[in-house]
C-alpha cells in the first residue's frame, strides 16, 4: 500500500484548524480588519441641487470644464470624515441600503443584499482605487475617506480584487461571487472586470477621484497643488498602456452601463454628507465632452437644403449639429449616385437629374439631415489657349484650355501639334514635349459642340554658357570659350599616331575636372569618318570612370544617330541634348570607334550653373549626449548647415538623417546624413555614449489566443505579447524570447509563469480532458495519473479551508472525468500499474463519498455494476489514520 505522507505532512495544520473550529475563534479574515479607535463622526447636513450646483462650468470648452469640475468639487466638499465612520457609525446603511429591504445594504460589486451592521466578518470599506495604486493619497483621512469613494464589499471579493486594475480580462479568467444569484465579476493574476452592472458605476467612481484629486498642477491648469490633491496617472488604476486606451476603456464602461437610480440616491446622501457631488451620475454627457468625442446630436441641419449644380461640378455641403458642440461627425449617401455622388460632403454632379443627400449622425443613424440636388447639362460655348507659348529644348509643359461657361459639364478635348519634329503633344492630356528648336501651332477641340483654339509655339536653344575643347595632341586640347571658373580638362586618346583618330577598338576620352555646381545641357562633337560603313559610340560617366552611361548607341557613323557624319574630309557637328548635373568633380565623355576610323577635333560643352550640395558641418552639438540603449536620438541643441557650391549655406538640423537610430549599445558617434537632389553628404558626431538598458519588469500586453489546452497537447502561445518597463522608463512591446512553465500535463488551472530575461509575469491557463488525443499525445496511465493528481490538489486540506464547499471542485472533476477514455478509466480504477499517485487519490476519494455522498455520482449509470462492486470490495479498506483525516475533511465541508 501507499503511504500517507501527504496526510501527514498536514497533520499537525489540520488538527489545529479543527481546534480554531471547534473552539469558535475568529476566521482568518477577521484578523486582517482591525476596528478603528475613533469615537466621533463629522458630516455635515449640506443641501445641493444638481439642477444649479452646475452653473458656473456650464458652455465651457474641454479643458476648462475639467478644471472648472476640479475647482468644484474642491470647493464644495465641505467636510472629510473617516474612513472607520462608514462602519463605525453605520453611515453605509444610508448611502448603499437596498431599497427593498430597510435592514440590509447592497455590497459593491455583488449587489447581494447583506445586513446593514458593521462587524468586519462580512463585508469591509473598500478604496475602488486601492490606496496602493494611489501614490499613497488614499488613506484613513482627507481623499481616503471620500464617501463617494468608499463602498461596502464581501470580504473574499475584496481580497481577490486587492490592488488589481480595472480592465477587461479576455477569454481566460477565473471568478468570484457570494451567495448566489449573485453577480460575478472576473479576474486574472492582474487584472478585475466587476459585471456589466457595475462597470458605469466604477468608471464614474474612478472619473470623479481622477479630477477631484489630481492637482491643478497635475491637470494642466498652472502650478497649484492643492490639499489632498497630487498626480494620479489614471494608467494607475486602469488597465490601458496609454491615457488614451484607459480613458476609452473607462469611456466604454460608462456607456455600457448607464447611471441607474442606485447611483443617484447615493450621489444624493453623500452630497448630504459631504457637500460636493459626483458629477459624471448627474451629468454623464461630460465625460465624454472631456475624454471622449462629443455627445450625439439631437438634430442636424444642411443649408441651404437646396442646390443645382453641373454635371462634373463639385461642391462641399456642411452640417450644423443640435446642440452646436455636439458631434459632427456624419454618414454621407445619395439617394442616386448615378446622378450625384458624395465623398465626405463633397457633391459632384454626375448625370442629368436629381437625388437627395442624406447626411446621418455617425452616433445616432436616426438623426438625419437631407439636401435635394438638381444636376444639370451645361454646354461649351467656346474655348481658348494663351496665343503664344515658349519652351526650351527638352523641356516638358501641360497646357490649360480656358472653357467658356467654366462649369461645362463636359470639358474632354483632343489635342494636336502641326510639327512633331519639333513638339509633340499628348492627345488627351495636353502634356507638350519640346524635341527640337523650331515652331509648331498645338491645336485644341472641345467634345462638346467641336469648339477650336490654337496657340503658337516656340521651341528655344537652351540659354547657358559655352566652352570647346579642341584636340591638339593626343594627350591636350585648348580651350575657348566660358570656361566654368577654376575647372580644367583632360585628354587622352588610346590611338597614338594621329590627334582625334579613333580606329576600330581605339577611344578618346575627354575629363571635365571641378564641374561641381554645373548641368551640362547639350555636347557638340565635330566630327568624320574615312568610310562610309564607320561606327562607334559615346558614353559619359559621372563617377570617374567606374560605369558609364550611353549618349549615342553603338551605331554606323551615317544614320541619324550622328547626324549622316560620313564626310571624308569635312567636318560635321552632331548635337546631343543632356541633362547632367555634376555630383562629383569630375565628368568624362568617350569616344569608342568600332568599325574603320572616326575623327574627333572639338568638344563643345552648353552649361549653366547648379548649386549642388557640397557638405555638411556640425556647428553645435546636441545637449544630450549620453543615452539608454533604444533610445531615440535627441535633436535639441543639434545645429547642421549645409554647404553648397555656390557657396551658401543652410540650416537642415531638422531633416538630417542620424544612424543609428534608435542608438544602439556601445555606439560611441552617430552619423548624420543629408540628401539634396541626388547628393548626399555625411558628418560623423562623435563623443555618444549608450548605456545598455536593465530590464525592470514585464507585464502582461496581451494573453495568448488560445489558453485552454488539451492534455499533453502541443503549447501554443500564439497572440501573446508582454510590455516590458526598463530601468529608465522606456518600455517596449515583446513578443518572443520569452519562456514559459506551461505544463499541459497537469490538469485543472494553471498560472502560467512567463519569464523574459531575469523578470516574470504570468497568465491562467486551463488544461482539460476534453479533446486530449489519447495514444498520441498521452498515453491512459497519464490520463488516469493527471487526474488523480488534480483530484489530490482540489481535495487538500488548504483547498478546502480557503473555499468552505466543495460542490465546485466536486463538478470540475466530475466534468474532467467525463472527458476519459475507457482504457483511461480503467487505469484509473484497476490501477494495472500500481501507481501510488493513483492509489491515493482513489482512497481518499472513497472515504469522504463514503461518508459524504454515493460511489455513484462519480460512477456513471453506463458503469459496469461489476465495476462497481469491485471498487467497494477492493478499495474500502482505512486505517486510524484516513479516519481522523475524513474526520477533520468533514469539519470543513
Amino acid at each position: 500500500m501507499k503511504s500517507n505522507n501527504l496526510f501527514k505532512r498536514n497533520l499537525v495544520f489540520l488538527l489545529s484548524l479543527g481546534t480554531l473550529i471547534l473552539s469558535g475563534v475568529a476566521t482568518y479574515s477577521s484578523f486582517l480588519y482591525k476596528q478603528s479607535t475613533e469615537t466621533s463622526a463629522a458630516v455635515g447636513n449640506y443641501t445641493t441641487n444638481p439642477n444649479t450646483y452646475y452653473t458656473s462650468v456650464e458652455n465651457k470648452t474641454q479643458n476648462q470644464l475639467l478644471w472648472g469640475l476640479h475647482d468644484l468639487m474642491i470647493s464644495t466638499h465641505r467636510t472629510y470624515t473617516h474612513y472607520d465612520d462608514m462602519g463605525k457609525y453605520n453611515y453605509q446603511s444610508y448611502t448603499d441600503k437596498d431599497p427593498n429591504n430597510s435592514n440590509n445594504i447592497l455590497a459593491w460589486y455583488s449587489r447581494a443584499s447583506i445586513p446593514k451592521a458593521w462587524s468586519g466578518g462580512l463585508y469591509d470599506r473598500e478604496h475602488v482605487w486601492p490606496q496602493s495604486l494611489s501614490e499613497n493619497l488614499f488613506g484613513k483621512t482627507g481623499a481616503g475617506s471620500d464617501m463617494h469613494h468608499i463602498r461596502p464589499t464581501i470580504i473574499n471579493i475584496n481580497g481577490t480584487r486587492g490592488n488589481k486594475l480595472f480592465g477587461n480580462v479576455g477569454n481566460s479568467y477565473s471568478t468570484v461571487t457570494y451567495g448566489t444569484n449573485n453577480l460575478i465579476s472576473k479576474y486574472t493574476s492582474n487584472i478585475f472586470e466587476p459585471h456589466d452592472q457595475v462597470k458605469g458605476d466604477a468608471a464614474r467612481i474612478i472619473m470623479y477621484l481622477y479630477v477631484h484629486y489630481n492637482s491643478s498642477k497635475a491637470l494642466g491648469n498652472g502650478s497649484n497643488v492643492e490639499s489632498y490633491t497630487t498626480t494620479l496617472p489614471i494608467t494607475n488604476v486602469i488597465q490601458g498602456a496609454t491615457n488614451k486606451a484607459a480613458f476609452d476603456l473607462l469611456l466604454n464602461w460608462h456607456e455600457l452601463d448607464p447611471v441607474d437610480n442606485l447611483e443617484i440616491a447615493r450621489n444624493n446622501q453623500v452630497a448630504i454628507y459631504q457637500g460636493n457631488r459626483n458629477p459624471f451620475i448627474d451629468r454623464p454627457e461630460f465625460a465624454s465632452y472631456i475624454w471622449g468625442e462629443a455627445a450625439a446630436p439631437t438634430a442636424l441641419s444642411i443649408s441651404p437644403n437646396t442646390y443645382s449644380i453641373a454635371i462634373n461640378e463639385e461642391k462641399t455641403l456642411s452640417v450644423t449639429p443640435t446642440p452646436t458642440n455636439a458631434n459632427k461627425s456624419v454618414n454621407w449617401s445619395s439617394s442616386n449616385s448615378n446622378v450625384v455622388g458624395v465623398t465626405n460632403g463633397i457633391i459632384k454632379g454626375i448625370s442629368a437629374g436629381t437625388a437627395t443627400i442624406t447626411a446621418a449622425s455617425t452616433l445616432n443613424s436616426s438623426v438625419k439631415a437631407t439636401a435635394t440636388v438638381t444636376v444639370s447639362h451645361v454646354g461649351v460655348t467656346s474655348v481658348s489657349l494663351p496665343s503664344t507659348i515658349t519652351m526650351n529644348l527638352n523641356e516638358t509643359q501641360t497646357i490649360i484650355p480656358t472653357f467658356v461657361p467654366s462649369n461645362a459639364s463636359n470639358k474632354n478635348v483632343t489635342w494636336n501639334s502641326s510639327n512633331t519634329s519639333v513638339a509633340t503633344i499628348h492627345s488627351t492630356s495636353g502634356l507638350v514635349t519640346a524635341k527640337k528648336v523650331g515652331n509648331s501651332t498645338i491645336t485644341v477641340t472641345t467634345q462638346d459642340g467641336n469648339k477650336v483654339a490654337t496657340s503658337a509655339l516656340e521651341v528655344t536653344e537652351v540659354g547657358g554658357a559655352e566652352v570647346t575643347y579642341t584636340v591638339s595632341s593626343t594627350t591636350s586640347v585648348t580651350t575657348s570659350g566660358t570656361q566654368p571658373p577654376g575647372s580644367t580638362a583632360t585628354y587622352s586618346q588610346t590611338y597614338s599616331a594621329t590627334p582625334g583618330q579613333h580606329t576600330k577598338g581605339n577611344s578618346a576620352t575627354l575629363t571635365l575636372q571641378k564641374y561641381l555646381g554645373y548641368k551640362i545641357n547639350k555636347i557638340i562633337l565635330s566630327m568624320r569618318s574615312n568610310k562610309s560603313n564607320g561606327a562607334g559610340k559615346l558614353d559619359y560617366s559621372s563617377n570617374g570612370g567606374s560605369s558609364y552611361i550611353n549618349i549615342i548607341p553603338e551605331s554606323a557613323f551615317n544614320t541619324s544617330n550622328w547626324n549622316g557624319a560620313y564626310i571624308d574630309t569635312s567636318y560635321v557637328d552632331i548635337e546631343k541634348s543632356l541633362n547632367i548635373i555634376a555630383t562629383s568633380s569630375d565628368i568624362i565623355f568617350k569616344i569608342t570607334a568600332t568599325v574603320n576610323s572616326l575623327y574627333c577635333e572639338s568638344f563643345t560643352i552648353v552649361y549653366d550653373t547648379y548649386v549642388v550640395l557640397d557638405s555638411l558641418q556640425i556647428v553645435s552639438s546636441p545637449t544630450q549626449m549620453s543615452y539608454f540603449e533604444g533610445e531615440g536620438f535627441n535633436y535639441a541643441g543639434l545645429k547642421v548647415l549645409a554647404h553648397y557650391s555656390n557657396n551658401t549655406s543652410n540650416d537642415v538640423t531638422e531633416d538630417v538623417d542620424i544612424n543609428p537610430d534608435p542608438l544602439t549599445y556601445g555606439t560611441t558617434y552617430v552619423t548624420i546624413s543629408y540628401t539634396d537632389g541626388e547628393v548626399t553628404k555625411s558628418v560623423n558626431l562623435n563623443g555618444i555614449s549608450v548605456t545598455k538598458l536593465v530590464l525592470s519588469s514585464i507585464v502582461i500586453n496581451s494573453c495568448p489566443y488560445v489558453t485552454t489546452y488539451p492534455l499533453g497537447s502541443t503549447q501554443d502561445f500564439m497572440g501573446l505579447t508582454l510590455l516590458a518597463t526598463y530601468t529608465n522608463g522606456h518600455t517596449a512591446i515583446i513578443n518572443d524570447g520569452y519562456t514559459t512553465s506551461l505544463n499541459t500535463m497537469l490538469l485543472g488551472e494553471q498560472v502560467v509563469n512567463v519569464t523574459y530575461g531575469d523578470k516574470s509575469t504570468s497568465f491562467d491557463a486551463y488544461i482539460t480532458n476534453e479533446n486530449a488525443n489519447v495514444g498520441v499525445n498521452v498515453t491512459p496511465l497519464q490520463q488516469a495519473i493527471a487526474w488523480s493528481n488534480y483530484f489530490l490538489e482540489l481535495t487538500s486540506p488548504t483547498c478546502l479551508e480557503m473555499s468552505g464547499n466543495f460542490s465546485p471542485y466536486w463538478s470540475k472533476l466530475k466534468t474532467e472525468f467525463n472527458y476519459f477514455t475507457s482504457a483511461s478509466k480503467n487505469q484509473l480504477f484497476y490501477n494495472g500499474s500500481n501507481n501510488s499517485t493513483i492509489d491515493e487519490a482513489i482512497e481518499r476519494y472513497i472515504f469522504i463519498v463514503k461518508n459524504y455522498s454515493s460511489l455513484d455520482d462519480f460512477i456513471t449509470n453506463s458503469e459496469n455494476e461489476t465495476l462497481n462492486a469491485n471498487i467497494k470490495e477492493n478499495l474500502f479498506y482505512k486505517n486510524d489514520n484516513y479516519l481522523l483525516q475524513l474526520v477533520i475533511f468533514l469539519s470543513l465541508l
